[in-house]
């Protein structure tokens, strides 16, 4: 039910790949979001290296994963800060592609004075990766126990993703974001499908808002043919319907004061994806990965955001003894 190898027997932590994207955070921060035809003077600017893919490999990473990025990059200065970030996280990016005919993707995310956020992602280098190159990196995911992947590179590259990871025997874990239609045809091939509520809706049809409406959206999902779903639902914490048909609700931690959603859900994805690649059960993997989430909106930026497990250790103590 979490990954189809050997680790548990072995003792050894199981390695994660991350195949996915570099997006470069332009953020700007305002009391209010800025409305049509409306000019506003905002509060602060900040650059952050980011991108679900690379958030996703370097949250793993910090919790003390052994973690791989595959993804694009541009020849410039925005590629060259991903690597030296990857370098100071412990992501090997030796895997990681260059390319001459487009610039590294950039977001210019905009968060209000609630912490909310509204994200315009122009992709750039993310969409040159084919899914040619991803079989020429077959090898590398043959290395791996745990694939994960999102949706912010071509949805031909991701389904070749799958297909190796699968026919190798390898654990899939799919972040449908931003939310897109899937092909049903590789439901089957994917062991976690984890969407959050706005992408579970777009995949069932079902307006998701609770758990109920979850449990209704993950019946529709499982028929399709994925083995876990585990729709993420913010405030209100995490369902899981599982391959044998057994369910988990995980309850959200409350934050006092929430300064930034951003990478909130890809710390979850990448605290899940550890939580797994130690064999866990998937209760614990969900607790462990909402406290991850939970701490990363305390803090500004995508990356910046990622806690150490050191801190999620400490935050999990102290809840429990609350």
């Amino acid at each position: 039910m979490t990954i189809r190898r050997h680790m548990e027997s072995s003792g050894q932590s199981g390695c994660i790949t991350v195949i996915g994207s570099f997006v470069t955070d332009l953020v700007i921060t305002s009391a209010e979001f800025v409305k049509e035809g409306e000019t506003i003077l905002g509060d602060s600017f900040h650059q952050y290296p980011g991108g679900k893919g690379v958030n996703q490999a370097v949250a793993a990473a910090r919790l003390g994963g052994r973690v791989s990025m595959i993804g694009k990059l541009g020849n410039d200065a925005f590629g060259r800060q991903q690597v030296e970030t990857m370098e100071a996280n412990g992501v090997n990016h030796e895997h990681v592609l260059f390319t001459d005919e487009a610039p590294s993707g950039v977001g210019n995310p905009q968060i209000d004075s609630h912490g909310r956020n509204r994200i315009v992602v122009i992709p750039g280098a993310n969409m040159t990766f084919t899914s040619a190159e991803v079989e020429e990196l077959r090898s590398v995911i043959a290395g791996s126990d745990i694939i994960v992947l999102q949706l912010e590179i071509p949805i031909d590259t991701v389904y070749a993703a799958i297909r190796i990871a699968h026919d190798l025997g390898r654990t899939v874990i799919l972040n449908p974001a931003p939310a897109a239609v899937v092909s049903q045809a590789y439901a089957p091939m994917v062991d976690w499908l984890v969407p959050n509520q706005h992408e579970a809706e777009l995949l069932t049809g079902v307006e998701v808002n609770d758990v109920g409406s979850a449990r209704e959206a993950a019946t529709i999902l499982s028929a399709a043919g994925y083995r876990n779903i585990l729709i993420t639902l913010g405030e209100q914490g995490a369902y899981l319907r599982a391959v044998d048909g057994t369910e988990t609700v995980s309850e959200a931690f409350r934050m006092e004061q929430v300064v930034d959603t951003v990478a909130a859900g890809d710390s979850y994805i990448g605290a899940l994806a550890y939580g797994l690649s130690n064999g866990w059960e998937p209760a614990r993997c969900m607790r462990y990965a909402s406290a991850a989430s939970a701490l990363a909106v305390t803090r500004p930026g995508a990356i910046p955001s990622l806690p150490s497990r050191d801190e999620v250790d400490e935050f999990l103590r102290s809840r429990c003894a609350d």
